[in-house]
């Protein structure tokens, strides 16, 4: 339990850095950004499993900030945690600086996924908290016993990835998959009933979620939210934060006008006056808040330092540390044998796809994925008939079964490997990787490791007619750096 005066002031200065940060810019988006803030702060100093010196400890907690444009808040929190500068804050938006308008995982200390195309950032939570519980099925809890914490907002679930992914992640049963929804009703173009009819307590419940709902502003109900979330092993939870727009400014609370451009000089003064602090005052970061911030940095050294001490013992078994070095070694070091093909012969792709893989497989242990409900014609059958469904029940197995969801197997693979472990594969026909495409473009973005493995590429699929006949796709993939 925090100290609720201190814990306000904390909260204030967040929302005075994302002010100053996106005004600084002159662009952005800081009313989201003020409405999450009594999350994101409970969860950066209260409950984010990190290590303060090694951004990429490989048994930290993650968080995915899935409404990427909220980067300015995702900014603060690293500023005040000591993963960059303030300098850094100062160069919001602008060419070369480590805070680009929308999150990069491969740029920015602390960032775990690239998002911004909303919806892809909650998808690929979903594969990142599928990887934590494969890898602790295979290595065991005492490797690999992490959360994955996703912040999402009102645009990240009305795309329809968001809820395939979910339908997803409750099937699984992933339990450390802890969803904040800030629910401020508000996005660009006005109030989000103009759009949105959906009840998500509803339609989350019957993905199989636990879903809690609070007062996103009552840091007490957020604490006990994350809390009970943290203690349901078997389900997925999604916290339902009603929120206010912009909130804390003077004037603007609820103005749609706050969700995509900076907040006038003016108001900014007023705003920070209304908080208490200084109003002449820009990137105000006072020694109190920052060591309440950085407050639990001894014992989070201490709990990795105790975890390698752990993982050096384990690596003294031999089948522990093959799969532990395959998996976490550089994939570029793999080396494996592919089967031979008959000089002349010509194999559907489908048929020699099928092959490689079966061939593989065995010597590839870190090797999951599956097909989007075309296990048969993939080629993907034997994959799974081998090494078993993954879900609640059976982390190890290796085969995911997607289901008619080409978009949310794609963006799911990219958490996969983000998270580190497993090498990702997904399989369907290549017309459909118009279903898929921003997905992939997101696996270059981030230089993934991702597999996908697209048959019936040929137009020659004269029986299924022109919707399966993938004539522009080859040049269209191409077009993808």
């Amino acid at each position: 339990m925090g100290n609720e005066t201190l814990d306000q002031k904390c909260v204030n200065v967040i929302r005075g850095l994302v002010m100053d940060t996106v005004r600084a810019a002159n662009s952005g988006h800081p009313g989201g950004a003020m409405s999450s803030a009594d999350f994101a702060y409970v969860l950066f100093s209260e409950f984010l499993n990190t290590d303060p010196d090694d951004a990429r400890w490989f048994n930290r907690d993650r968080f995915v900030l899935s409404a990427g444009h909220e980067s300015a808040l995702l900014y603060a929190l690293l500023q005040l945690t000591g993963r960059i500068g303030m300098d850094d804050l100062r160069a919001f938006r602008q060419l070369g600086s480590l805070t680009p308008g929308h999150p990069e995982r491969d740029l920015t200390p602390g960032v775990e996924a690239t998002t911004g195309p909303l919806g892809q950032g909650f998808a690929m939570s979903v594969g990142l908290a599928a990887a934590e519980a494969h890898l602790a099925a295979k290595l065991g809890a005492d490797v690999l016993d992490h959360f994955t914490y996703v912040l999402a907002s009102d645009g990240d679930l009305q795309e329809p990835i968001a809820l395939g992914a979910a339908s997803l992640a409750g099937l699984w049963g992933l339990g450390k998959l802890i969803v904040f929804y800030d629910s401020n009703k508000i996005q660009l173009a006005g109030p989000t009933k103009r759009a949105d009819c959906c009840d998500y307590k509803k339609a989350f419940e019957a993905f199989c979620w636990q879903v809690i709902e609070v007062d996103g502003h009552d840091r007490g109900a957020i604490r006990k939210a994350i809390q009970t979330a943290r203690l349901d092993a078997s389900r997925p939870t999604l916290i339902i934060g009603h929120t206010v727009m912009a909130k804390g400014s003077a004037t603007r609370e609820g103005d749609h006008g706050t969700h995509g451009e900076p907040l006038p000089p003016e108001e900014i003064a007023a705003t920070k006056t209304k908080m208490g602090l200084p109003a002449d005052q820009f990137f105000f970061a006072p020694d109190d808040v920052v060591a309440q911030m950085r407050a639990r940095h001894d014992g989070q050294r201490e709990n990795a330092r105790l975890w390698r001490e752990n993982l050096k013992a384990r690596l003294a078994d031999k089948d522990f540390a093959a799969y532990w070095n395959m998996a976490t070694g550089p994939r570029g070091k793999l080396s494996l044998d592919w089967p031979s093909f008959e000089a002349g012969t010509k194999p559907a792709t489908r048929q020699a796809w099928g092959k490689c893989l079966d061939h593989i497989a065995p010597k590839l242990p870190v090797l999951v994925g599956g097909s989007a409900d075309l296990d048969p014609s993939n080629q993907t059958a034997k994959f799974r008939d081998a090494y078993g469904v993954f879900g609640a029940g059976a982390f190890g197995n290796r085969c995911l079964a997607f289901g008619v969801r080409e978009f949310p197997m794609a963006a799911i693979m990219n958490g996969l490997a983000l998270h580190g472990g497993p090498i990702p594969f997904g399989a369907t026909f290549l017309t459909f990787s118009d279903y898929c495409r921003n997905a992939i473009r997101m696996s270059s973005l981030q230089k993934l490791p991702v597999l996908y493995a697209f048959t019936h590429d040929s137009f020659h699929l004269g029986e299924d007619g022109p919707t399966h006949q993938p004539v522009e796709h080859m040049a269209s993939l191409r077009l993808i750096p």
